[in-house]
């Protein structure tokens, strides 16, 4: 694999991204575009290696690319994959991805959504989909092994089930609430 030594990054949040990879790979050079001329300049130029957005909306990179017969790989990032604009989004990007190209899932279950919404939409899904999980701070953040001691303090009784969900519950930006309810149905049916 060719090591990365130029990025490309377009979105709302591309101050954050350019931070964060400057921060942490010094020998990678990070161009920051939001216009057209930018894109074909940066897409035209040889020492380029990646173009990624974070975010599924990549039809535009990717349909710039193809034009210029560039052989940038064009990169997207899942934050979820439950508004009819993200299955939109991915009937353009199959129209125009290639193998080279990828979409970042941050679950195994985002990229089964994928997978069978191509599926069952008769979409050749050429592209790549890895599942790299969201990194958390392991200094941080750590299993507490006593849940005894977890309980006590919080007052729940041993005998009672503890379901702990970690997300921003909105059906309107973010996640589907149907499935963690359904969810829910099941553990307390297993579990009363």
């Amino acid at each position: 694999m060719q090591p990365v030594n130029s990025i490309l990054i377009s979105s709302a949040n591309k101050n954050y991204f350019a931070t964060f990879i400057k921060n942490n790979y010094s020998n990678i050079h990070v161009d920051l575009y939001r216009y057209y001329n930018a894109y074909q300049a940066f897409i035209a130029s040889a020492d380029n290696t990646l173009a990624f957005i974070p975010g599924i909306s990549i039809s535009n990179l990717l349909n710039m690319r193809n034009i210029t017969k560039a052989n940038i790989p064009v990169v997207g990032l899942v934050h979820n994959i439950s508004q009819p604009r993200h299955f939109d989004a991915l009937k353009n990007i199959t129209k125009t991805s290639t193998a080279i190209d990828s979409i970042i899932c941050p679950s195994e279950s985002s990229r089964k959504i994928i997978e069978n919404f191509c599926e069952l939409n008769n979409l050749d899904l050429k592209l790549n989909l890895p599942v790299i999980p969201y990194g958390v701070d392991l200094n941080k953040f750590q299993p507490h092994t006593d849940k005894k001691t977890l309980r006590k303090k919080y007052n729940i009784p041993e005998s009672k089930t503890v379901v702990l969900h970690l997300s921003r519950i909105n059906p309107f930006t973010k996640m589907d609430i149907m499935p963690m309810i359904r969810n829910f149905e099941v553990v307390s049916k297993n579990n009363p």
